[in-house]
Parts: C-alpha cells; structure tokens; sequence
C-alpha cells in the first residue's frame, strides 16, 4: 500500500475505517467522480499532512513511530476535506 511504500502506517482502527470509507465511497458511486486511485491518494496525503499538524502541537520528543503513525482523527479530517471538494461545480466558472 502507498503509505508502506512511504514508510507511514495507518494504525489498526483508520486502517478499519479507511475500508469502511473505500466501500462506502464505491457503494454511493462516488469513485469516478473522486478519481480511484487519485482519491486514495489524495486521502493519504492529506491525512499525512493531517498527522503533521496534529504531532506539530506537541511538545516532548516524538517516537518513530509517532511521526509514521496515521491515526484515526487524521484520516477523518481528511476524509472531510476531500469530501468537501465534491458536489456540484459551479456553472459560472465555465
């Protein structure tokens, strides 16, 4: 998977929820207009940077495995925000 590939994990409950989002995203019939492979990308990015923001509020030393750890709040921020781009473009723009 890309966040192996990248040296990130996705802990055991957003590992859960990422399938649980997958399906859902391919039950809705949403995954042409999200990208396949271009969505979960973008899902993993932003729960990376997600990650980073939220590690940046500590104060202590951080672990390796803090810094490549993607939890549970990350991916659901970012699930949000990708969510938020999609629905109906606005016909002005054309």
């Amino acid at each position: 998977m890309l966040a192996a590939e990248n040296g990130d994990q996705w802990d055991e409950e957003a590992l859960e929820e990422l399938r649980s989002i997958a399906g859902h995203v391919v039950g809705q019939g949403w995954i042409d207009e999200l990208g396949n492979g271009r969505f979960l990308r973008t899902l993993y990015e932003k729960s990376c940077a997600y990650r980073d923001l939220r590690l940046s509020a500590y104060a202590g030393p951080l672990s390796r495995e803090d810094l490549a750890t993607l939890r549970l709040p990350d991916l659901m921020q970012a699930y949000g925000e990708v969510l938020s781009g999609r629905g109906p473009q606005d016909p002005s723009a054309y």
